[in-house]
Order: structure tokens, then C-alpha cells, then sequence
């Protein structure tokens, strides 16, 4: 058997990951800041709008965005006790309007998306008194039932997509075309902590009058817990 893939990395990438993940939190407290990501739609990136093509031609590559963060000891650490904390505390007083923090699940670990913050937000809400509830949606048909729920103010949406959509294991779910046809369903604040390439309207340009959070750029789970950590600061 031939060893050399695995000790490459154990003894390189392994390590890699780690030190990217950590100048990735470094990075986005302090220079690539959550009002500064912010970008208007036809701004659209680059780099975002390849990894995007890329991962649409290539299945192999859309399970790997899905595998890799099992792959860093930093990322399985946040996705785990994100997951157990929304697990311990799914909701708090969700009979009224409320805060939906919505997981749209990969095909490959029940976990993806958890990691982004998810536990900042509850420890937040709950200590705080503010009303949410935690979805955990492993179907298109739970994401479109957590969003058209009148009593969902406010959406944190985690998972894979685009700007204009949110992927839900390999099923493409465009926000427009399932959202856009409701011109009374209104939210307060949409967050999408997605990836955001292309120029299609986001959920919260047809929902929230753009309130809320929609960068134009790749996202990664790191950067998502570290701009969620500022924008709670913003809550009161």
C-alpha cells in the first residue's frame, strides 16, 4: 500500500488547513470586516462567480465542498458544537415572531452549516430573551415551509448556494422563482451566509428590501462565524 497520499496529508495539508482556518478568522475580524464584503449585485466576483462554474460542471468537486470541512480539525470542532448546541437548545419562545436560523444541509455531513456561527447566535438570543428557532432542513420542501412561515421575522440562512439560491444536498432551490410570486411575504432581515456569486436577487432583495446581510463574494464557514459575532454585536 502505498502511503504517500496519506502522509502528505497528515504531515502537510492537515497543518495547511489549520493555519488558513486561522488567519481566515484573523482576516475577517480585522480586515475583511462584515460592512465591508458588502457588495452590490452587478459588482460581482470573480473569483466567486469561477469556484461557481467550476463546481456546477464538476459534481466531484460539489461533494468535496461538502467533505473538506471534516478534513480541518478547527472546522469539524465549530460544526460540532454548533450542532449540539442547536440540538440542546432548538427554539425559545417560537410561538411568536421570531428569529428562523435556517440550515440548508449537504449530502454529506448532517453538520455542514452548524459551524457558522449557529451557537453565537443562540447563546445571543437566549441570553438576550429574543424569540428563534432553529430548521433544520434536509429537504427543499422544509426550507420553503421555514421561510414562508409568517412568524419567521427574521432568516440566518447557513448551507451552499449562490446569490440568487440555496442548494439543499444536490436540488438547486432559485429564490426568485420560489419566492418571488409573494409579494406580501415580508421579513424584517435576511442573512445569507452562502456563497453569493452571480447577480440573480437574493432572498432578502425580495423579501426584506435588501435589509439584512448578502455579500457578493465565496464564503467559507471561519469567516461566516466571525461576521456573525459583529453583527450580533449590532443587537441589542
Amino acid at each position: 500500500m502505498d502511503l504517500g497520499p496519506i502522509l502528505l496529508f497528515i504531515f502537510l495539508l492537515y497543518p495547511l488547513f489549520q493555519v488558513m482556518g486561522v488567519l481566515e478568522i484573523l482576516s475577517a475580524r480585522y480586515v475583511h470586516t462584515w460592512k465591508k464584503v458588502f457588495k452590490e449585485p452587478e459588482e460581482e466576483d470573480r473569483f466567486s462567480a469561477l469556484l461557481y462554474a467550476i463546481n456546477k460542471k464538476y459534481p466531484i468537486i460539489r461533494k468535496m465542498v461538502d467533505l473538506l470541512p471534516e478534513s480541518s480539525l478547527i472546522h469539524r470542532y465549530y460544526m460540532t458544537k454548533g450542532f449540539d448546541c442547536a440540538s440542546k437548545y432548538p427554539e425559545y419562545d417560537s410561538t411568536v415572531p421570531h428569529d428562523a436560523i435556517v440550515i440548508a444541509h449537504g449530502d454529506y455531513s448532517q453538520k455542514l452549516g452548524y459551524g457558522d456561527g449557529v451557537e453565537l447566535i443562540i447563546k445571543k438570543f437566549r441570553n438576550s430573551r429574543i424569540p428563534y428557532r432553529v430548521y433544520d432542513c434536509q429537504n427543499v420542501s422544509a426550507f420553503r415551509d421555514a421561510v414562508m412561515n409568517p412568524l419567521a421575522r427574521n432568516i440566518w440562512i447557513f448551507g451552499h448556494g449562490d446569490r440568487g439560491g440555496i442548494r439543499i444536498g444536490f436540488v438547486y432551490l432559485e429564490y426568485k422563482k420560489e419566492f418571488g410570486m409573494y409579494p406580501d411575504l415580508k421579513k424584517d432581515y435576511i442573512y445569507q451566509f452562502h456563497c453569493n456569486s452571480g447577480t440573480k436577487p437574493s432572498l432578502a432583495d425580495l423579501l426584506s428590501d435588501g435589509r439584512g446581510y448578502v455579500s457578493n463574494t465565496f464564503r467559507d464557514e471561519l469567516q461566516n462565524r466571525e461576521h456573525v459575532r459583529q453583527i450580533l454585536e449590532n443587537i441589542g
